[in-house]
């Protein structure tokens, strides 16, 4: 008896198997998706969105292994003393970083490796197959994360390359240029100002950590402090610093103005954060 029990359990788990294996071998592997399958895919997309704050630096993380996305200019200034003796900060105020040690910040090729895939998702959010809702706040989103990451290089490079559209393959990657100082910063501010028009003040305990409308207006008037700054606003020293067209990157001609704009833009956000609690 028992022997016959142990037969047709045997019968039962082989039909079994191979009723499973044909239903897994009819599904798609997670590695073999397409970019159109992600995005016809909610929870994919969802996903994709959340992959992308994650190429977002850990600012406070001075002693991060190998320099990648740590962030020296804090204690490259007055603002505070970093103690730990491997920080890049070091050898900003000692003179010592040169083409060969700069790489272990590698804020070029992280920040654009991650703009590459915020604008593919606002170029597939369309087909999306959720809610509009959904997708408007999501697009929010992700104009902070490009505002926010052409800001990251911005701060490190000064004039850079802006890109409001995914690059493939076969485009002309040599005409592609780097943009005068007030020209990434209205790129930056007009990210910012998008943002700030779709996301909500607070967002649900769910979502907590991703952007909101205060975080876009503050990083607007924190881009817009550092244009008024005396290296780009009225900085003749870098006069020269021109392109092969002859563009000139920094703007020579001091404006005042530009102090009130990033004052208001403050004022902005603050009383925005205050209203909300």
């Amino acid at each position: 008896m028992t022997r016959k029990y142990i037969i047709l359990i045997i019968g039962v788990c082989m039909s079994l198997s191979f009723i499973s294996c044909e239903d897994y071998l009819d599904k798609i592997p997670d590695e073999d998706l397409t970019v159109d399958d992600i995005f016809d895919s909610r929870d994919y997309t969802r996903h994709f969105l959340a992959h992308i704050y994650s190429w977002m630096p850990t600012e406070s993380n001075f002693a991060d292994p190998g320099g990648a996305w740590r962030n020296p200019f804090v204690g490259g200034c007055d603002e505070m003393e970093i103690a730990y003796g491997g920080s890049y900060t070091h050898q900003i105020n000692s003179g010592a970083w040169n083409p060969n040690n700069i790489t272990d910040i590698p804020i070029w090729n992280e920040t654009y490796m991650a703009l590459r895939k915020v604008n593919m998702f606002l170029e597939k959010l369309d087909q999306v197959p959720t809610t509009t809702a959904e997708k408007e706040q999501w697009r929010g989103e992700a104009y902070f994360l490009r505002a926010y990451f052409h800001f990251l290089s911005f701060r490190a490079y000064g004039p850079i390359v802006l890109l409001n559209h995914s690059l493939e393959l076969d485009d002309d990657l040599l005409s592609i240029s780097r943009s005068p100082i007030e020209e990434c910063v209205k790129f930056i501010v007009a990210d910012c100002n998008r943002a700030a028009e779709i996301l909500p003040n607070k967002m649900p305990s769910t979502d907590t950590g991703r952007a909101t409308r205060i975080a876009a207006l503050a990083l607007k008037a924190r881009i817009l402090l550092y244009a008024a700054s005396p290296l780009y606003n009225g900085n003749n020293d870098y006069a020269y610093f021109t392109d092969s067209l002859g563009r000139v990157f920094f703007p020579a001609q001091y404006n005042e103005n530009k102090w009130k704009m990033a004052a208001d833009a403050a004022l902005d956000c603050i009383q925005t954060a205050e209203n909300s609690g």
